[in-house]
C-alpha cells in the first residue's frame, strides 16, 4: 500500500477551509479536473456522509465519502476507478492553527496490475500528491483573497 501526504496551511477560519474543501462543485476545479459529478448526496448534506462523487480527470473515480465531521473530518473511499485499484482510504483532517486551518491530507492505494502494479502505483502516487497540492493552493489563494 502506497502513502501519499500533503499538508497546508489557508489563513481561514476552520468551518469556512472545511465548507469550500467539501464542496465538490467549488473545489475540484481547475487544472487536470474535466469535470465533478454528484451521483448520491449525502446524509443530511448534499456533500455529506454517503455521498457518492464522480471524479473525471486523468483517470475516472468514483468516491464515496465515508465519515463526514463537520468541521474536523472527511474521509472517503474510491469505489470504482478506471484501473484496477485498491484503496484503503483518503482522509482530510482540518486542524484550528492560530487565525487559520492547518489541512492534512492522506491516502493509502495501490494499482493492481500484473508485473506492472509497483511502478505504477509510484508514478500514480508522484501525479496525485501534484494534484493534492495544486487542489490546495487553488483554494487557498480563492479562501485567502
Amino acid at each position: 500500500m502506497h502513502h501519499v501526504h500533503v499538508n497546508c496551511y489557508i489563513h481561514a477560519p476552520v468551518e469556512r477551509v472545511f465548507d469550500f474543501i467539501t464542496d465538490n462543485d467549488r473545489f475540484f476545479v481547475g487544472e487536470g479536473i474535466k469535470s465533478v459529478t454528484m451521483l448520491r448526496e449525502g446524509q443530511g448534506e448534499r456533500h455529506g456522509l454517503g455521498a457518492v462523487r464522480r471524479i473525471k480527470s486523468a483517470l475516472t473515480f468514483e468516491e464515496e465519502i465515508t465519515v463526514f465531521d463537520r468541521p474536523r473530518r472527511q474521509e472517503y473511499v474510491i469505489r470504482k476507478c478506471t484501473v484496477p485499484m485498491k484503496h484503503d482510504y483518503g482522509r482530510l483532517d482540518f486542524i484550528p492553527r492560530g487565525e487559520g486551518t492547518e489541512i492534512d491530507w492522506n491516502t493509502w492505494f495501490e494499482i493492481n496490475l500484473p508485473l506492472i502494479g509497483g511502478p505504477a502505483t509510484r508514478n500514480a502516487a508522484e501525479k496525485l500528491k501534484a494534484a493534492f497540492v495544486t487542489l490546495l493552493i487553488q483554494a487557498k489563494e480563492r479562501l485567502e483573497g
